[in-house]
């Protein structure tokens, strides 16, 4: 590897250099909107504007998919702010940048201790700092959760080595080294629940790289593993507590998985066709990392379809990688008489296999989920291939310049891509524009394009979402929705029809009643109310609808009786239509009056 010790001999050079350059990359997020994800998760989230320890902690999360990730949220209400009453995205941002250039710094700690040489571990981090690959996980101010656990990841093994490696002399210190490991470990696990694999990764660590030789006897790793007991010990308390924890918050030790088959394309599937889609995966993954061209903006589901063949030029290039890589690490390994590759090779293995759709298919695949595996796959990589730099036999000089000259363009690459998400009309517009567009994003872009009353472009990506995926429901509430503001009731109705037809549920039924009731259709308005209440007898606004209705035909008391109804249910859920509930029931508490004889 190109040394860097003629650049700069002074390690914290070394470390300032590499935090700035992650900054640099990821500067241009400072001026971007909320996106995606974003707004659901985060700016319409009353536990993140109005903070409350124990609500954070121990109650079920305001997230819809029930997702137990306290430090983040704790985090994200630390950033919140308002600015003239809005929701202001540059202190997520900040901080977000900020945490990403710490984990590069943290990586650059951590392979200093691990491998070969200083120069080494600094290339890996700075490659991993800067690459776009994983921009998708840092533009977005919601993924805060992936780039803390790696923070917390790579803090509990840089003091579990300190706890291994530290001899009798240090034996004061070690029991602060494994109590600082535990709650290294504790944070990630509160930030997100995938950071489960550090388990198995850190007693990886302490099996293979315990400051033991390639090759050590099982009973001198069996004596390193009593001698470390106690911070064994302490994992399993501090496991022991997050699972108590999420069950107390949410009532279960698993998160509640809702995926749909648009999200995720390998639902439904077989292990196999889950193993070959997996392969598939890393081929197209693999090929990013080397050229990082072709970036989707979006989720890249359209690229990551069921592979259902071994036999796949995907899924043979994938697997013959995956062999590649665990091959050369124990190469490697039995080379340098050094477990280092070997622990490597788990730090990507282990968060891969939680994202890869083997086991659990219910990931939507995104870059995303390659910032955890990374932390492993760019060193092992980069150490597999070092032979080849001393094959050129470039001068040190040489070799820097060139390696600097490569960052460089990379980072400039992350940077430009950084003004695909200065909201989400560039986002899914990036994403549509460069031919990577699937109904998914059609559909994004349409909902974008109405949000800045571009009506008619909403209308023609909702069509074009719809006819990529006719049974798209989403796509055709859009569309309808569109069609009423523009005042087109007859498409509206058409299309709200078809959702009907695909199954649409009680939302659908009470759009289009009141359609049908504009048009004078009172009998078949009030059939839709009532087989839209009958599904969800609390739906406040089909409520109301049925009591218009009601009001209209002069049957004063069933719809004083609905707006009551009406009136109960906004009260005790804050819906935001509860003032209209009041004004409608009050009218009709006065029109039953009027009516009664003096």
């Amino acid at each position: 590897m190109p040394t860097l010790e003629s650049l700069a001999r002074n390690r914290a050079a070394l470390t300032a250099a590499l935090f700035l350059l992650c900054c640099a990359a990821y500067a241009s997020s400072y001026l971007n909107d909320f996106t995606y994800d974003d707004e659901p998760v985060i700016v319409l989230n009353p536990d993140v504007e109005n903070p409350d320890l124990v609500t954070i902690f121990l109650d079920r999360p305001f997230n819809y998919r029930l997702d137990y990730r306290p430090l983040t949220r704790l985090v994200w209400a630390l950033s919140f702010r308002r600015v003239n009453g809005v929701a202001d995205p540059r202190p997520f941002h900040v901080a977000h940048l900020i945490l990403h250039a710490t984990v590069a710094v943290l990586l650059f700690a951590f392979l200093a201790r691990l491998g070969p040489g200083r120069a080494w571990a600094w290339w890996s981090a700075a490659l991993f700092g800067v690459h776009p690959v994983y921009s998708e996980a840092v533009f977005n101010a919601s993924y805060l959760g992936d780039t803390l656990v790696a923070a917390g990841g790579l803090s509990a093994m840089i003091l579990l080595d300190r706890v291994v490696r530290s001899g009798d002399a240090g034996a004061s210190w070690r029991g602060l080294a494994a109590m600082g490991c535990a709650a290294a470990l504790f944070a990630a696990l509160l930030s997100k629940e995938t950071a489960i694999y550090l388990l198995p990764a850190l007693a990886c660590q302490l099996w293979w790289n315990g400051g033991l030789p390639y090759g050590a006897a099982l009973g001198e790793r069996l004596r390193q593993v009593r001698r470390t007991w106690l911070t064994v010990a302490f994992w399993l308390l501090v496991t022991g507590l997050f699972l108590a924890m999420m069950h107390t918050a949410t009532g279960r030790l698993m998160r509640e998985q809702q995926p749909k088959k648009a999200d995720v394309p390998t639902i439904g599937t077989s292990l196999p066709v889950r193993l070959y889609s997996a392969a598939g995966v890393t081929a197209r993954y693999a090929r990013l990392l080397v050229w990082p061209v072709g970036l989707s903006p979006d989720y890249s589901i359209p690229a990551v379809l069921p592979e259902t063949s071994p036999w796949s030029p995907r899924v043979l290039v994938g697997a013959g990688l995956l062999a590649a890589l665990a091959g050369g690490a124990i190469a490697v390994a039995r080379r340098r008489r050094d477990n280092g590759p070997l622990l490597l090779l788990a730090l990507f293995a282990f968060p891969y296999f939680l994202t890869s759709n083997i086991a659990f298919p219910t990931f939507a695949m995104a870059e995303r989920y390659l910032y955890l595996p990374s932390l492993g796959l760019i060193p092992l990589v980069l150490l597999i291939a070092s032979p080849l730099v001393r094959y050129a036999r470039l001068r040190p000089r040489s070799a820097a310049f060139l390696g600097a000259a490569l960052l460089a363009v990379i980072a400039s690459t992350t940077f430009r891509r950084g003004f695909d998400w200065f909201d989400n009309y560039y986002l899914f517009g990036a994403t549509v524009a460069r031919g990577q567009a699937s109904a998914k994003a059609e559909h994004n872009f349409a909902l974008a394009c109405r949000n800045r009353l571009a009506l008619d472009r909403a209308i023609e990506h909702a069509s074009r979402a719809l006819a990529l995926r006719p049974d798209y429901r989403d796509a055709a509430t859009l569309r309808a929705s569109t069609y009423e503001l523009l005042g087109k009731s007859a498409e509206a109705l058409a299309d709200y029809d078809r959702i009907i037809e695909l199954g649409g549920d009680h939302r659908a039924l009470s759009n289009r009643g009141r359609l049908r009731l504009a048009k004078g259709d009172a009998s078949g308005a009030e059939k839709d109310f009532t087989e839209a209440l009958r599904r969800s007898p609390d739906y406040v606004f089909a409520l109301l609808n049925r009591a218009y209705l009601y009001q209209q035909t002069g049957e004063l008391g069933r719809a004083r009786a609905d707006a009551a109804r009406a009136v109960e249910v906004a009260e005790a859920t804050g819906d935001k239509m509860l003032e209209q509930a009041r004004t409608l029931l009050a009218s009709l508490t006065q029109g039953e009056r009027d009516l009664q004889p003096e």
